[in-house]
């Protein structure tokens, strides 16, 4: 019987280790992949926050000049560019270099398709600025 337990007990053991060690990769990953998704919806949040108030400032600075555009009730291509890219260049000031590099690295996405993620926000928080009563 004492062979036995001297015959298993390194058996035991290897594969007792072998699990644990399966078992910490297994939390690492899960650990890291929520680190990510955390840095991921807080780098989104702050796109979105700052989308906001780029839009909630271009409202309140431009809208002489947006009320005379819509007077024949419609913005010409050129207006609606011109606000897009005001918006945009605004946006991009305001997160920075830093800024950028981090959403960049964080969300995946690289230039020039930065341009188009950072365009898509924007967008959202002018659909939720008509929305939402002034």
């Amino acid at each position: 019987m004492e062979m036995v337990l001297d015959a298993l007990l390194p058996l035991l053991a290897t594969g007792l280790f072998a699990g644990a060690g399966w078992l910490m990769a297994k939390l690492i990953a899960y650990l890291s992949a929520k680190g990510e998704h955390t840095k991921l919806a807080a780098a989104g949040l702050k796109v979105a926050m700052l989308a906001d108030a780029v839009v909630a400032d271009l409202n309140a600075t431009v809208k002489p000049e947006l009320q005379a555009a819509l007077a024949d009730g419609k913005l010409t291509d050129e207006e609606k560019k011109y606000l897009k890219d005001l918006a945009l260049a605004r946006l991009k000031d305001m997160l920075g270099k830093h800024g950028l590099s981090t959403i960049q690295s964080v969300i995946g996405v690289w230039l020039p398709s930065i341009d188009t993620y950072l365009s898509g926000v924007i967008e959202q928080s002018v659909s939720a600025a008509k929305v939402s009563p002034q």
